[in-house]
């Protein structure tokens, strides 16, 4: 009876033993899980494209959760049509944790425009239309070289010129009437040039200034207004982590029911 009795006293130690120890790993599992830091970064507008560089590198859609916790300075840049790019730098610490916001400006015409008035092809660019932005820098500068090869053509007859009314003045005074004549036409020759030449400048400094005006009327006419723009989704999340050789692919997409 007395061998019983220390079995199950034995036993019951044993229970409560393993109760407490399977207690004091949940607890310490429980505490881990709390102690993780959890970061969520979101945009306005939503949707945006998020890419962290740092000692690990994140890529997703926002909202996006991060899926480790973060330590050190991060690169964080942003890619969403119809926004302004974010690039910017942020440090994480072990009190870093909750929401991180992220607010981007909105591209406008009115900015478009402006740049195209700065320089040709800088507004398209600006507004992500890349092979019109192309096309009107190749525009301005080929006026632009125009314009210098015929500045050039139009000083080099103003020299020559110079040089034949120089000879035309001293023919008049120590020359004979066949040195003069022959001047004289030396003469006429240089000032057709000279008028021809400068003819063929203002038409290249015409062309220029109609090729920068025509970009600035394409830049702020055809800017892309995306916001009217009916989309299939309304959201389209999705997160891409790299941690070592380790890659980790997340998607969420939800259908817009307007």
């Amino acid at each position: 009876m007395r061998s019983n009795n220390t079995f199950a006293l034995w036993l019951a130690s044993m229970l409560v033993c393993g109760g407490l120890g399977l207690a004091v790993t949940a607890t310490a599992q429980e505490e881990n899980r709390t102690s993780v830091r959890v970061v969520t970064i979101k945009s306005e507008p939503v949707g945006t494209l998020v890419m962290l560089s740092g000692e690990h590198r994140f890529a997703g859609r926002t909202p996006f959760i991060l899926p480790y916790a973060l330590s050190g300075k991060y690169q964080i840049r942003t890619n969403k049509p119809g926004f302004e790019s974010f690039n910017s730098e942020y440090s994480f610490s072990s009190s870093t944790k909750g929401l991180l916001m992220l607010k981007l400006v909105q591209r406008t015409s009115g900015k478009a425009a402006l740049r195209s008035f700065v320089l040709p092809g800088w507004g398209q660019f600006y507004s992500e239309r890349k092979k019109s932005g192309l096309l009107w820098v190749g525009l301005t500068l080929g006026a632009t070289a125009a314009y210098g090869v015929n500045e050039l053509n139009y000083r080099n007859a103003q020299d020559d010129d110079r040089a034949a009314r120089s000879a035309y003045l001293n023919s008049l005074s120590v020359g004979n009437n066949a040195q003069q004549q022959a001047a004289s036409l030396a003469r006429q020759n240089t000032l057709r040039r000279v008028n021809n030449a400068e003819d063929d400048r203002n038409l290249s400094l015409y062309i220029l200034g109609g090729v920068w005006v025509l970009n600035l009327i394409d830049s702020a006419l055809f800017f892309p207004h995306r916001a009217d723009n009916a989309e299939l989704f309304r959201r389209a999340s999705f997160g891409l982590s790299q941690r070592g050789d380790a890659t980790k692919l997340n998607l969420k997409i939800s259908l817009d029911k307007r």
